[in-house]
């Protein structure tokens, strides 16, 4: 017997004894055509499901847009480099201790493709370094890069809130304090008093022991030049200390001191004692720019110049007075504009304006040595520093956290898995006409 005669028979064997469907050719067709679409349908779902499953898990995936918040205690430095945060990063009202604060552009969602980017404040952590922006809920305008200032000790931020005006704009309302390690936010408002006036160019300012925010506007409701006052709050308790009266045609200079609320007019340095009310002053021979007691309160650090009033314009010098009174002028290498700090009670910082160019200055020795602080392109405001942690070394740059949209849909990765998909859809409709086609 040949082969295909045994193949044959093998065949009309298995026939025999398969079950018998009752079903006549053209039903065979139809249930053949229905397992097919059947077939079709299962791939269709399988993909469907796919897709809903990247999506799921890239949308959750990318919730947490924002560093969480760093817990623990400060342990680094001042940064060399003040990093922006990533422009889709989060806020938080509590980052911890911070080292330095700056203004960056933070993005927004708008509608379903679009984005918009507004002024908003971040800070570098003291204990991971990382940067993140600060929630400054109720500030309705871009932040002011002259209105924010951060504590010696860096656990409190204060900015200036902002209220619109019916004529257009906005005006000064009061200021909020942020305390980063508790996320707490305290309003510093002036009773019946909902527009402050006298604050236009004035820079807010903590004092040397961060109790205490200082403030220029008038107690009166006046807009003229010589009825703003210098005024003290108490951050605990919200209480106002006139440290300074009206009457100055010109407003008062930076300065700080351990303890008390500083600063300078002319060639006076004042320190006022919100506790006792009292004021000492002492007189340099120089018109004052920038001024900052040391540790032990008594030997003082300032940048002045020889001009008679504070239009002129001579060349700045930092000087230092010691306890005993004498003063003496230091060669720092470049024309200091800040006093940034004390790293300890013989060694002060300096830098340029803008501390590109900064100096740690022996004031024993009058020997220094460079220090180079610097911020990204991305930060746009000179960083304000919390200058007591200018006693440890100058912390290492940090890689910053990637961020991204939070809208799943706007996921690349998923917008080519989107587009995968659609076109392998195309793919079987085109396979299923042209098949067909080849039957007709």
């Amino acid at each position: 017997m040949s082969t295909d005669t045994d193949l044959r028979a093998r065949l009309r064997d298995l026939a025999d004894d398969a079950p018998r469907a009752g079903l006549s050719g053209e039903d065979l067709w139809r249930t053949g055509v229905r397992r097919h679409r059947l077939r079709r349908a299962a791939v269709v779902a399988g993909a469907a499901v796919a897709v809903a499953v990247v999506v799921g898990v890239t949308s959750v995936m990318r919730l947490p847009s924002g560093p969480a918040p760093a817990e623990g205690p400060a342990e680094l430095g001042i940064p060399r480099v003040v990093e922006a945060p990533d422009p889709w990063s989060e806020a938080t009202l509590d980052p911890g201790p911070l080292a330095a604060i700056s203004v960056a552009n933070r993005r927004t969602t708008v509608g379903l493709t679009g984005s918009r980017d507004r002024l908003a404040l971040f800070g570098v952590s003291a204990v991971d370094g990382v940067s993140r922006f600060l929630d400054t809920v109720g500030t309705p305008r871009d932040v002011d890069p002259g209105a924010a200032a951060l504590s010696p000790d860096g656990t409190r931020v204060a900015m200036t809130r902002w209220v619109p005006q019916q004529s257009g704009g906005s005006a000064v309302a009061g200021w909020d304090v942020l305390d980063t390690t508790t996320g707490e936010l305290t309003r510093l408002l002036v009773s019946d008093m909902p527009r402050l006036r006298g604050t236009d160019v004035y820079e807010i300012s903590f004092s040397g022991d961060s109790r205490y925010l200082l403030t220029n506007f008038s107690l009166t409701g006046s807009d003229e030049s010589r009825d703003d006052s210098l005024v003290a709050w108490d951050v605990d308790s919200g209480e106002q200390h006139v440290a300074e009266d009206s009457g100055h045609y010109w407003l008062p200079g930076p300065a700080s001191s351990p303890t008390g609320v500083s600063w300078t007019r002319g060639r006076d340095v004042s320190t006022f004692d919100a506790l006792t009310g009292d004021t000492e002053t002492v007189s340099v021979p120089h018109q004052l720019v920038d001024a900052a007691y040391a540790p032990d309160g008594e030997t003082l650090a300032y940048i002045g110049h020889s001009g008679d009033r504070p239009p002129a314009r001579g060349p700045w010098r930092l000087h230092v007075r010691a306890a005993e009174g004498d003063v003496s002028t230091l060669d720092v290498g470049i024309e200091p504009g800040q006093v940034l700090g004390w790293r300890d009670e013989t060694h002060v910082v300096v830098s340029s304006y803008g501390p590109r160019k900064a100096r740690v200055v022996d004031v024993t020795t009058g020997e220094w040595d460079p220090l180079s602080l610097s911020q990204d392109g991305e930060a746009l405001m000179v960083p304000r520093y919390a200058t007591d942690l200018l006693a440890r070394p100058i912390a290492a740059a940090v890689e910053q956290p990637d961020a991204d949209d939070p809208r799943f849909w706007m996921n690349p990765e998923l917008q080519w898995v989107a587009v995968g998909v659609l076109l392998g859809g195309v793919l079987q409709v085109w396979i299923v006409l042209r098949r067909r086609r080849e039957r007709s």
